[in-house]
């Protein structure tokens, strides 16, 4: 059963219609859990042939491996984020001595409000 079916309801409603839209919501539903658990079972794998005791040393080093790159990807972003943060305070402090655009400015103005515990 297609969203985009469902737009336009059929005049009159009948049981068949219901029981297909209860149907459709159980296999969804069905679908949502199925998907949960496969999602823990492969983190299992990838722990037991990555990290347990179990690894072979050069499945343990690539996963580290991974894990320093994933690691290093979320520092760099979070860096990027704190500039953002500092420059912020400091333009509204009028400490920036940066040439802005009024969009930069702007953005930095909000970016103060939303961050700012003073």
């Amino acid at each position: 059963m297609n969203t985009a079916e469902n737009i336009f309801l059929p005049t009159p409603v009948t049981a068949d219609d219901i029981n297909q839209y209860k149907n459709a919501a159980a296999n969804e539903y069905g679908n949502a859990k199925a998907s949960a658990m496969k999602s823990a079972a492969n983190a299992y794998l990838v722990w037991y042939h990555g990290e347990s005791e179990h690894a072979m040393s050069d499945m343990r080093q690539w996963l580290d491996g991974e894990i320093e790159k994933a690691n290093a990807k979320i520092q760099a972003h979070n860096d990027a984020v704190d500039h953002l943060k500092t420059r912020a305070k400091l333009f509204h402090k009028g400490e920036l001595n940066d040439a802005l655009s009024d969009d930069e400015q702007a953005e930095l103005l909000k970016m103060h409000a939303r961050t700012s515990n003073e």
